[in-house]
């Protein structure tokens, strides 16, 4: 099955919802696409990381055949979608590590540390699973301050403001007023966090 590239850009163009999807994303034309489909040509290395993209599936696959394509995961496995989805692929995880924590695979997403305000604790480059349906109650959460999507340990106060703390001492803290959390949107709250 799919031993072909041919075949597995078929397959990506049913995956990716069509034709014209495909060829608007990788900037080819529909005869182009169908001479990649029949075999007739070999997409470029950029041509066939935007098919891959588009459709959802890892270069890797696209490329070889070898392994399972994007969303088809292995048993025992979980396709956990990166928040910053145009950028990467979908992450596989241990679906027992989603048990232990008793969160589902549809409230979760990753997230890449991107500053080290949580120096010691989570470090930039860190990947941070994040439960979407946690929004509240102490803890360390993804939160888009302004338009920057960062980690920060938040806490809710008794009179309604909220606490951001950071775990690096050379960081300030500081606390929103409820009419200052206009500026907040609290993404969901850590799950696990992992990385070197």
């Amino acid at each position: 099955m799919f031993e072909t590239l041919g075949e597995r850009i078929a397959y990506i163009q049913k995956k990716a919802g069509g034709a014209k999807l495909l060829q608007d994303a990788a900037g080819i034309s529909q005869s182009t696409l169908s001479r990649l489909i029949n075999n007739r040509t070999s997409p470029t290395v950029e041509v066939l990381v935007s098919l891959a993209r588009c459709g959802g599936v890892s270069l890797s696959w696209a490329a070889t055949g070898e392994g399972a394509p994007e969303g088809d995961t292995p048993s025992g496995y979980v396709a956990i979608q990166p928040l910053d989805r145009d950028q990467r692929p979908s992450v596989l995880l241990d679906a027992k590590l989603l048990e232990q924590h008793g969160v589902k695979p549809e409230q979760c997403a990753l997230i890449t540390a991107t500053d080290d305000a949580m120096q010691g604790t989570i470090n930039a480059g860190h990947d941070v699973l994040v439960n979407l349906a946690r929004k509240r109650g102490d803890g360390i959460f993804a939160v888009n301050l302004q338009g920057s999507v960062v980690i920060r340990r938040l806490q809710f106060l008794p009179n309604g403001d909220i606490k951001v703390i950071s775990d690096n001492s050379t960081f300030d803290d500081y606390t929103l007023s409820p009419d200052e959390q206009q500026h907040l949107e609290i993404i969901g709250r850590r799950v696990w966090h992992g990385g070197f």
